[in-house]
């Protein structure tokens, strides 16, 4: 693992991504990390751009301010949380407000949305479906049914288990 790893590294020019290599380096080192994520991380690493890194990163932080919320809600209403978990994937992220936070084109940044999907740090919401059929009421010996189903891309992600994994090897 570590003879890519040095390799990658070495050719690393930009001071962020660089600063991930050397905690990435370290926690492989220090840790007894699964070595799939690993590799993974080795190769997410070296194919992320500084904006998809930034992006991560902020993703990452507003997941746990958001998820903490929602515990503190959970609590607030007296409820047990006994060994209650929030899955990643139901803390989503408007796109709309992260590319304006961002500041960033949509042409752009709809590029750097399907590189970290492709990556597996994250993905889209599941996307919204509307069926609408009808028969014709005029001939009753028509038995054609007009169908239309209409597919929404969602307009949220959301981290995955990678994403937050790759993130804290990165950023520790």
């Amino acid at each position: 693992v570590l003879a890519p790893l040095v390799n990658k590294c070495s050719l690393e020019e930009e001071e962020t991504l660089q600063m991930k290599w050397a905690n990435l380096i370290a926690n492989i080192v220090s840790n007894d990390n699964n070595i799939l994520l690993e590799l993974n991380c080795i190769e997410i690493l070296n194919k992320i751009s500084v904006i998809e890194a930034k992006l991560l990163d902020f993703l990452y932080d507003e997941f746990f301010e958001q998820r903490a919320m929602r515990i503190e809600k959970i609590k607030n209403r007296n409820l047990d949380l006994g060994d209650a978990h929030i899955p990643v994937s139901k803390i989503l992220f408007n796109l709309d407000k992260i590319r304006t936070t961002f500041n960033l084109s949509k042409e752009n940044f709809e590029d750097y949305i399907s590189n970290l999907i492709s990556f597996g740090v994250i993905d889209y919401d599941v996307p919204s479906v509307s069926v609408d059929a009808q028969k014709s009421d005029e001939d009753p010996n028509d038995l054609d049914i007009d169908i239309d189903i209409s597919i929404k891309k969602p307009n949220e992600i959301h981290l995955t288990n990678l994403g937050v994994k790759f993130v804290e090897i990165c950023n520790t």
